[in-house]
């Protein structure tokens, strides 16, 4: 299982009996606890990054419903760096000692980066004579730690 599920769990309660309970439209695992409370949670729920909202209903033998609805904010943890990768520091000191663009890119093929590289990033490579070549090699490595 990813680190980007979530298992929600709680009790419901009714005084006409154990209540049905559904997650997000799904039914959830039940134990009871009492004539008239069970213990609910639901399978793994994955989470995409950003907002999630979520739904619990509870509803009794009268058909008779509560709702719960609230969101999950799920922030994936950031990519590890390589350890042997090159900074964008490094990258634009290479191309100012006139290493060739094309073996910087190798270099950055064989040893990743050790950055996550943003637009401003990409452009002042370029800058500093970093070809295409070089710019897609650091997608690359910054796409595939």
């Amino acid at each position: 299982m990813s680190d980007s599920a979530l298992t929600i769990r709680g009790f419901a309660m009714d005084s006409t009996g154990i209540p049905v309970v559904k997650i997000n439209g799904s039914p959830a695992n039940m134990r009871p606890q009492s004539n008239q409370a069970a213990e609910f949670w639901s399978e793994p729920l994955p989470l995409q990054p950003g907002g999630n909202p979520m739904e619990i209903i509870a509803s009794n033998a009268s058909n008779a419903e509560t709702k719960l609805n609230f969101l999950v904010r799920y922030t994936p943890k950031p990519a590890p760096m390589a350890p042997k990768g090159l900074s964008k520091e490094e990258i634009i000191s290479l191309l100012h000692r006139e290493v060739p663009s094309s073996r910087v890119a190798e270099l950055v093929k064989e040893r990743g980066i050790k950055f996550s590289p943003v637009d401003a990033d990409l452009n002042q490579i370029r800058a500093e004579v970093g070809t295409d070549e070089l710019i897609q090699a650091i997608q690359q490595a910054a796409a595939h730690p």
